[in-house]
């Protein structure tokens, strides 16, 4: 798994990497929606083809070979990703 967005929860606190600090509780209270954030890891998968039949749906085309896919955007945690 990797490492997600962990959140305090309705008493406050400090919220860290996989450690919640800082929550104070008094007799007889809770303390709720304190979250650990793990993300299983994301795949992609798929084909390139050329749409011989113009109709967006691979039917017997054969995948082309080699072609580089690049993906560039944000994670969860709004850190950028750019991977080939």
């Amino acid at each position: 798994y990797l490492d997600g967005k962990d959140t305090i929860g309705t008493t406050g606190g400090t919220a860290g990497n996989d450690l919640l600090s800082g929550i104070t509780l008094v007799a007889g209270a809770n303390s709720v929606e304190n979250n650990f954030g793990e993300l299983p890891p994301a795949k992609l998968s798929g084909y390139v083809y050329e749409d011989a039949g113009n109709d967006g749906v691979r039917n017997s085309e054969a995948p082309i070979a080699g072609v580089e896919v690049k993906l560039t955007g944000t994670d969860d945690l709004g850190n950028p990703v750019t991977a080939t």
